[in-house]
C-alpha cells in the first residue's frame, strides 16, 4: 500500500471524526470538567481542515487548500486553549486571534512558494505544541496523562520541524526527492502520531479529573471541606492498624459545637452552616498535614492526631479552644461567638483497643466535657 499525503489526510479525517464523537460524549456527560468542549471544536476543525486539504489533491483549489490549512492551525491552537482551560489557566484570546490571522495571511501571501508555505505550516503547529509542552511541564502535580501529553506534543513538534527541514533540504538541492519525500512523509506521520497520542492523553486526563472529583465527594464533606464521615472511618481503621503494627501512640479527639441547635433556631440554618465552616477553618489552620479533621455528624467533628501523646494532644486541644474564643465568627455584621466541647483519648499499644472501643471512650470523654459546663475538654485514658 502506497502512503502519500492524500492518504494521511484522509486518515486524519476519520481520526478527527472519532475524537469528535468521544469529546462530544465527555463534554455532554461531565459538565464540571473544563476543556472537552474546546477539544471537541478542535477535533471538528481538524476534520474539515484535513478534508479540504485532501480534496485539493483530487481537485486542486488554492482557496480550499489555504482554508484547510488555516482550519488545521485553528485546531492545533484550540488544543492549547483546551489545555489551559482544563488546568484553569488564563487564555489570551486577543493574542490567539492575532496568531490565527497572521498564519492565515502568511498562507495566502506565500501560496505560490512551497518552502515558505511549509515553514508556516510547521510554525502553526510547532509553536502551540511547544506551548503545551511548557504548560504541562509546569504542572506541579504531574500525572501519567500529563506526562503522556507532554511527550506526545514534543514528538508532534519534532515531526513538524523535520517536515520543514526535509522540504527545505530538497529545495536547496541538499538531498534528492527520493530521500526528502520519504523523510517528509515520516515526519508528517510523527506529527500525526504525536497529536493522536496527546488526544488520548487528554481523554485520560479528563477521566482522571472525573475520578478525582468523585473521590473528593467521598473523601471530603461538601459543606466544610474537611474529611467526610466515611473517610474518617477508613482513616481511623488504618491508624489503629498502623499503631498496632509499629507500636506507636495516637490521639483521637471528638468535638461537638456547644448549643448549636440554639444558633440554628435563633439565627437560621445559614448561620449554623457558617458556624460549621468557621470551626473547620479555625481547626484546619492549627493542625498538621498528617492530622485528619473530619465532620462525622451534624455539629460533630473528629480529629485524628497520629504519633501524638496525650500531653501533646491536650496542647492541641487548648490551642483550639483558645482560637475559637479569639477568632469570633461575624454573622450579619455582628459577632456570633460559639464554643466547643472536646473529648480526647489516646490509643496506647500497651492497652490495644478496637476502633469501636476507642470511639466509645472518646464519646464518653466528650460527654464528660459537656456535663462539666461546655467550652472545655475532658480526658478518657485508654485502659
Amino acid at each position: 500500500m502506497k502512503i502519500d499525503l492524500f492518504t494521511i489526510y484522509v486518515f486524519v479525517v476519520f481520526l478527527g471524526s472519532a475524537f469528535s464523537i468521544a469529546w462530544l460524549v465527555v463534554w455532554r456527560s461531565y459538565a464540571t470538567v473544563r476543556g472537552p468542549g474546546t477539544w471537541l471544536l478542535s477535533s471538528m476543525s481538524v476534520v474539515f481542515g484535513a478534508a479540504a486539504v485532501a480534496y485539493n489533491y483530487v481537485y486542486p483549489n488554492v482557496v480550499i487548500v489555504t482554508g484547510g490549512h488555516v482550519l488545521i492551525a485553528i485546531a492545533v491552537a484550540l488544543l492549547w486553549v483546551g489545555l489551559r482551560q482544563f488546568y484553569n489557566r488564563d487564555v489570551r484570546w486577543t493574542a490567539l486571534l492575532l496568531w490565527i490571522v497572521a498564519i492565515a495571511v502568511a498562507l495566502a501571501v506565500y501560496r505560490d512558494d512551497p518552502v515558505a508555505l511549509r515553514f508556516f505550516y510547521s510554525l502553526s503547529g510547532t509553536v502551540p505544541f511547544l506551548l503545551m509542552v511548557r504548560d504541562l511541564m509546569r504542572d506541579p502535580a504531574a500525572t501519567p496523562a500529563s506526562r503522556l501529553c507532554a511527550m506526545a506534543m514534543g514528538l508532534a513538534a519534532f515531526g513538524d520541524m523535520m517536515t520543514f527541514i526535509a522540504v527545505l533540504a530538497f529545495s536547496v538541492k541538499i538531498i534528492p526527492a527520493k530521500i526528502s519525500n520519504p523523510v517528509a512523509i515520516v515526519s508528517v506521520l510523527l506529527a500525526v502520531f504525536g497529536c493522536v497520542s496527546a488526544c488520548f492523553g487528554f481523554l485520560l486526563a479528563a477521566m482522571e479529573k472525573v475520578r478525582s472529583d468523585l473521590s473528593a465527594l467521598v473523601v471530603a464533606d461538601d459543606l466544610t471541606g474537611v474529611g467526610s464521615r466515611r473517610y474518617f472511618l477508613e482513616r481511623i481503621e488504618a491508624e489503629v492498624a498502623h499503631a498496632r503494627r509499629v507500636g506507636s501512640v495516637f490521639c483521637l479527639l471528638m468535638i461537638d459545637l456547644d448549643r448549636f441547635k440554639e444558633i440554628n433556631d435563633a439565627q437560621g440554618h445559614a448561620a449554623g452552616d457558617q458556624c460549621l465552616r468557621h470551626f473547620a477553618r479555625v481547626a484546619s489552620e492549627r493542625i498538621r498535614r498528617t492530622d485528619l479533621l473530619a465532620r462525622t455528624g451534624g455539629d460533630e467533628f473528629c480529629l485524628i492526631l497520629p504519633d501524638t501523646t496525650l500531653g501533646e494532644g491536650m496542647r492541641v486541644v487548648d490551642d483550639l479552644l483558645r482560637a475559637l474564643r479569639q477568632d469570633v465568627m461575624i454573622w450579619d455584621g455582628a459577632p456570633l461567638p460559639f464554643t466547643a466541647s472536646i473529648g480526647i483519648v489516646q490509643w496506647d499499644p500497651a492497652y490495644p483497643q478496637t476502633v469501636d472501643q476507642l470511639r466509645a471512650d472518646a464519646d464518653q470523654a466528650l460527654y464528660r466535657a459537656k456535663q462539666g459546663g461546655r467550652n472545655r475538654s475532658a480526658l478518657k485514658s485508654a485502659s
